[in-house]
């Protein structure tokens, strides 16, 4: 056994080398599960200089749409065999006053949490419609930013001025829903599916609002559909859209809506009809957008006007120079015409993904 002191050493060093090795077991588990699950902070912040469509003063505002600057939290866990969880908190802000956009709602952008597994995502909470992200917002050249944006114009049913001068019935489609059931599949040969339903009561009601929708990509051609029924009652719109990428070249897009919205004093309701076609053509590190889109609500109760309630039409053209792959500087005109009024809007700006 040898002398005391050295007995002593021997046990000693075999107590570091178990305690060593019982930490590092310990901390196996800890650096595996830290691998397989991350949370990320993403998001937009867009400023500018120019005339809002309707506005008479020039200003420096949020060009980038209805105040677009953002901030967003986004994590997500791998489960294991094919399956994962994660969430998206989005909160809006109007970046030239730091003032959230919505009084009443902080996550205004996106709250949800989902389960994605091999036969699809699931999605709780508040988030986007499939009419709106697989067709809308996709065949708007402009994602609905800057004073050309043509998505609310001629993809969501929009609220426009009758010919008399006074507001339209309100649009037949929402951008989210709140308090809604989501279902996406992404197949690995293009097709893309969508379909969801909301809570009518935190929806304006009295209608259970849902959405469907689906989109197919064939090469350079993307085919997309969807139909909606918002909260409102007859509230209801198809979208049908087509894109054709010219390879390195540009886009172009076409698209197209029907429906109805309102339901008037006499029980009858407004149809609802609007297009658009818009090109993107690259010019070195930058794009030429151009744009035109129309709308009609017709108003069968409204003889004074010949059935024509309200019409809108809306004429945009604008470039954006990318500094980077995070950093673009922009500039945009657009020219819309309501009824007998007739507006015209500029802004020039810089905007900052991260």
């Amino acid at each position: 056994l040898g002398p005391p002191h050295a007995r002593l050493i021997h046990i000693n060093w075999r107590h570091m080398k178990l305690t060593l090795a019982a930490r590092l077991l310990l901390l196996l588990p800890l650096s595996a599960g830290a691998q397989t699950s991350s949370v990320t902070i993403y998001g937009k912040v867009d400023q500018g200089f120019g005339k809002a469509i309707g506005s008479s003063t020039r200003e420096i505002f949020d060009a980038g749409g209805v105040r677009t600057s953002r901030i967003g939290f986004r994590g997500v866990e791998d489960l294991g065999g094919g399956y994962s969880s994660g969430f998206i908190l989005e909160h809006r802000l109007a970046a030239d006053t730091g003032m959230s956009t919505s009084p009443t709602v902080f996550w205004q952008g996106e709250s949800d949490v989902y389960l994605t597994t091999p036969y699809g995502r699931v999605t709780l909470g508040r988030q986007f419609t499939p009419s709106f992200s697989l067709v809308q917002n996709v065949i708007d050249p402009w994602n609905g930013e800057t004073v050309a944006a043509l998505r609310a114009v001629a993809m969501q049913g929009p609220q426009t001025t009758r010919i008399g001068g006074t507001l339209g019935p309100p649009a037949p489609a929402r951008v989210r829903f709140a308090s809604m059931l989501r279902y996406d599949y992404n197949s690995s040969f293009g097709l893309n599916v969508a379909a969801a339903i909301a809570q009518a009561s935190t929806n304006g009601g009295p209608d259970r609002p849902y959405s469907l929708a689906a989109s197919y990509t064939f090469g350079s051609w993307l085919f997309a559909a969807a139909y909606e029924n918002a909260a409102d009652v007859q509230d209801k719109l198809w979208n049908l859209g087509i894109r054709y990428a010219l390879g390195t070249t540009g886009t172009l897009r076409a698209g197209y809506s029907f429906g109805q919205t309102g339901v008037r004093a006499n029980g009858q309701s407004s149809d609802v009809r609007a297009w658009l076609v818009a090109t993107t053509f690259v010019v070195g590190v930058g794009n030429i957008r151009t744009g035109y889109a129309t709308s009609v609500i017709r108003d069968p109760s409204n003889a004074d006007a010949g059935g024509d309630d309200a019409v809108a039409k809306k004429l945009s053209l604008g470039y954006e120079y990318f500094l980077s792959k995070r950093t673009k500087l922009y500039a945009d005109v657009a020219h819309d015409r309501r009824a007998v009024r007739e507006r015209t809007g500029f802004d020039m700006g810089i905007q900052h993904n991260f």
